[in-house]
């Protein structure tokens, strides 16, 4: 019984107290999320912005538009798979963080549900039933953003893989 009520507590989404204002702690931890995801962040949309044709560029300034301008209403709408695809690959990283977050928060309702798995090992025995339950519930948000984002996700990974 006190193992189920361990899955329900566990099982309930914690989203909202990572980065709701806890003040200092949670700025932080909001901080150090952004430059974890950073590098790979630059990484994709650098290799996307260098492989972008110069002549779009060329072409907007011909015609008189401005630097926000051209950002804004011509770039930034051609990367919108590359932007799609880095914030799919960041929401799992951070979805599926759990140094951090067992390094970081000793207290069980803050705890995420990666890190919540792991109180369902002891030292003599291991819920394997609980464990399995939990990382389903855990694993279906991402696969629902994957299997409805898969062709942006390809797409994105894709246009900043060759130039030319």
């Amino acid at each position: 019984m006190a193992d189920i009520k361990k899955a329900q507590h566990i099982a309930q989404p914690n989203v909202g107290r990572v980065s709701r204002g806890y003040g200092h702690h949670s700025k932080l931890r909001s901080l150090s999320y952004i430059a974890f995801n950073l590098p790979i962040t630059i990484m994709i949309l650098l290799g996307f912005y260098m492989a972008l044709p110069r002549e779009v560029e060329e072409a907007a300034i011909m015609d008189g538009s401005s630097l926000n301008r051209m950002f804004f209403r011509i770039i930034l709408p051609m990367t919108a798979s590359v932007m799609s695809t880095t914030a799919i690959i960041n929401m799992i990283y951070n979805w599926n963080e759990f140094i951090f977050v067992n390094t970081c928060i000793s207290s069980d309702e803050s705890k995420t549900l990666t890190v919540g798995v792991q109180n369902f090992i002891g030292q003599y025995s291991t819920d394997w039933g609980a464990i399995g339950a939990t990382l389903m519930i855990s694993v279906l948000p991402i696969l629902l953003v994957f299997f409805v984002l898969s062709n942006k996700i390809v797409v994105g990974i894709a246009a900043g893989s060759v130039k030319g």
